[in-house]
């Protein structure tokens, strides 16, 4: 299985920081953002990474984080010429997953903990067909897409990108499990209301076939796309850091 990092979009919630760099390299706390997804996947056995980002952001994403070889992996570049939306970008990656299962991560996600990401991977590999998702829950689910769940509350049936008004607070963070045949229902979807190619409308067809399957995320985790989320994601990796500092101290 191949890991693949989205780590474009036009990023207006940041400026005017984002208008001279990518908001994947913004710092939460100690470390550039996109080094968060990257250490995800490397935590959880993924050994080649593809990483597509826009055109006046893809050199600065190669001047900070190189070929892969400071991470122990190996990394592919491409270029998403317009920010089109999650199903767009990943049909970028069709020659590079060559057939194979992905991981389609988004570079300003931030999960905590590997260990439940590297639970989700290891199920979704038994899955024999379909797709595997995370979700969060979240006070402001409006800003997501959101899932309508059947009356068992156990299988997803269809998913919502950004309602008006949510019926839950359960939402879909960027952390995908997708079969080959992602690439198939990518080329299906068409342009949502606000003009993108929506990864919502991707996983209503794995939704509709029944092979969609879910985790609840556990520990924390953030889409680093406001001021307000980036700053909760570095006073989050500050503490953890010094609680292990004062772990590593007091042996």
């Amino acid at each position: 299985m191949k890991g693949v990092i989205l780590a474009g979009g036009e990023n207006t919630r940041l400026r005017p920081t984002t208008k001279v760099v990518s908001k994947n390299l913004l710092l939460a706390y100690n470390k550039p953002v996109i080094y968060y997804p990257i250490l995800a996947l490397k935590g959880i056995g993924i050994k080649e990474v593809l990483i597509i980002s826009s055109p006046q952001h893809l050199g600065q994403i190669i001047n900070v984080v190189g070929s892969g070889r400071d991470f122990d992996l190996k990394f592919t570049y491409e270029i998403q010429e317009e920010p089109k939306g999650l199903s767009h970008g990943l049909l970028i990656a069709e020659d590079f997953a060559d057939n194979d299962k992905i991981v389609y991560i988004l570079g300003d996600n931030i999960f905590d903990n590997i260990k439940f990401l590297k639970k989700a991977k290891d199920d979704f590999e038994k899955q024999e067909r379909g797709a595997k998702i995370a979700l969060a829950e979240v006070p402001n689910p409006e800003r997501f897409g959101v899932p309508k769940f059947n009356k068992k509350g156990d299988k997803i049936i269809e998913i919502v990108e950004k309602p008006k008004k949510s019926w839950t607070n359960w939402i879909i963070p960027g952390f995908y499990l997708l079969d080959n045949r992602a690439f198939e229902f990518a080329k299906k979807v068409k342009p949502s209301a606000r003009g993108e190619y929506e990864i919502t409308d991707l996983l209503d067809f794995y939704a509709k076939e029944g092979s969609l399957t879910f985790q609840r995320v556990k520990g924390f985790w953030r889409d680093v796309g406001t001021f307000d989320t980036l700053l909760e994601a570095s006073v989050f990796m500050a503490k953890k850091a010094r609680k292990q500092q004062k772990l590593q101290k007091s042996k």
